[in-house]
Order: structure tokens, then sequence, then C-alpha cells
């Protein structure tokens, strides 16, 4: 592990506690958290941030300590990765990276890190994920992750996506095993974002795939082995790249793929004879969004 990298997690370590009252805490120290993590969630989303920025530093700034990052270096960080990252995805790395620094000050003081000299998010485009992928287009992938004899996780990520709508980072999360399979019910338990759960339907055509996943991973094995979710969405991206159609899904991956997913199953529940908007609400919930209709989410998946 990297010097650089090493002081990152440091900081996030010695911010923890996990297991105990942030209401507690914040009643005994006058409403503030004094920069203390509390969630699981949380954690991992910084220890994300905080490795790839890493990554991207040892590349750049061999020697970079963590005193020495400035604004200006993440805001280089932001510039180079414009073409890649949606407007959401960098207003949030630059939240993580607000929150790190200031957490680091607390543990190494003196930083040279300025908060408000962090860019505005301008160069980034507001509607970044308005595409669906095609079936065809799916099968493609798969195609040539098999051709190839690949035994990227990443192949069981995509089958994840486009047959349960799960989002990357849910097909890594620790808590997704195959104990969550329900074969007999034909249902995945799967936990998403903030720790909620939900149950999503095995359909008729998913049941072979995800009993061979319950039987290779077992009941204790996670979904997609410990593989980092940025990891298996630029190896998907990289198969995307063999068949020719990145392009296509310029700024979409598994967002395109998880609205194939919604487009599918809205299909599937409106020849049930459901109204547009009692189907979409099935959809929304097995998305992770919830179960009271939301316009917003609607047109997003559905209405483009």
């Amino acid at each position: 592990m990297s010097r650089l990298k090493s002081e990152l997690n440091n900081v996030i370590s010695k911010s923890l506690m996990i297991g105990q009252s942030k209401r507690e805490y914040k009643e005994k120290h006058r409403g503030s958290t004094e920069g203390k993590i509390f969630g699981i969630q949380t954690t991992e989303t910084l220890r994300a941030t905080a490795n790839q920025f890493s990554k991207w530093a040892e590349r750049k700034y061999p020697d970079l300590k963590i005193r020495k990052i400035t604004a200006e270096i993440v805001n280089e960080w932001f510039k180079e990765h414009e073409k890649t990252w949606s407007r959401k995805t960098a207003l949030d790395k630059a939240s993580d990276m607000r929150n790190i620094m200031a957490r680091a000050e607390r543990i190494y003081h003196k930083c040279k890190f300025d908060p408000r000299a962090l860019q505005e998010i301008a160069g980034y485009t507001e509607k970044v994920r308005d595409k669906a992928m095609t079936g065809e287009d799916i099968k493609k992938i798969r195609d040539s992750f098999t051709a190839r004899g690949s035994r990227s996780e990443a192949r069981t990520a995509l089958e994840l996506s486009a047959r349960l709508g799960m989002r990357v980072n849910e097909c890594v999360d620790y808590r997704n095993r195959g104990s969550c399979i329900d074969i007999v019910n034909r249902k995945v338990h799967i936990v998403g974002k903030n720790g909620k759960w939900r149950d999503v339907p095995i359909r008729p055509a998913d049941i072979g795939f995800m009993t061979e996943l319950k039987e290779r991973i077992g009941p204790d094995g996670r979904f997609c082995g410990n593989t980092r979710a940025e990891s298996m969405s630029r190896a998907i991206r990289r198969e995307m790249e063999r068949v020719g159609i990145s392009k296509e899904y310029e700024r979409t991956t598994n967002h395109a793929i998880r609205k194939f997913y919604a487009r599918e199953r809205m299909n599937e529940e409106r020849e049930k004879g459901l109204s547009e908007r009692n189907a979409w609400e099935i959809v929304q919930k097995e998305l992770g969004h919830g179960d009271k209709f939301r316009q917003v989410l609607y047109d997003v998946y559905i209405g483009q």
C-alpha cells in the first residue's frame, strides 16, 4: 500500500464510530459529530474515493503526502474524468474529498487543502445516464466474455444488473451473499443503499443462472467475490469497447443496463393488466427506489 493511500485510510479509520449512536454523540458534543463516521455505507464510500484518488495520485504525484494535497491537485483529478463521470459522480467525489480532508486536518494538522478552492463542477453534463442498453448489446457483451473465456466477476455483475436490476455497488456488498438467493420462493433478498432491503423476483428464464450462482458461491459467498465496484465497471466498459458499443453509451454503463431491466419488467407487469402507475411502483421498488410512485424516476427510466 502506498504511503498516501495508507494516510487517507488512516484518517477514515481514526474517525470511525460504527455501531454507536450518532444522535447520542451529538447530544453530548453540542450537536456536532466532530468529524466522526457512524455509518458503514459512508465508510465504504469514503474509502472507495480515497483509494481511487490515491491510485491516480501515485501515477501523477508519486511522492505526494496527505499534508501536501491541495484543491488544485484534486481539481486536476476531476478534470481528467470529465468525459467519464456524471455530474452527480463529480459532486459526490468533491463532497467525499472535502469530508476526508476535513478529518485529515484534525489528525495530521497543517494540511494545505482549501475546500473553497475546489472548482465548480461545471464541465460535467447534467443528464448523462439517459440511454437504456438494448438486449442485443447486452448479448454482445455476454458473448464477448464467454468467447474470451473470461473469469472476471464483471460477468456476474453484468448478469445481476440485467436479470435483477442490481447496482454494481450492490453486487459487491458484503451483505449480499448466497444465502440471499431463495430458489424455492423464486426471489433474491438484496441489501441496497443505506442498508435498505428489498426482494426481487427471479423470473423463470433466470432460474438456471441464479441456481448455478448460488451453488458456485455457497451460502456465505459474496455475489461477486471481493472485487471492487469500480473495477467491475471498468471491466464491463472494456468489454463494451471490444464489441464496439462503448460510444453508444459514452457516459453510462451499469445504469444503462438497469434501464434495460426496468423496461423489460415494466412490459411484463403491463402484460398482466396493471396500469402504468401500478406497474412502475413495482419496478421502482425492485430497483431500490421505494414503492411510492415518483414521477422523476419514471421519467428517467421509462419516459425518455
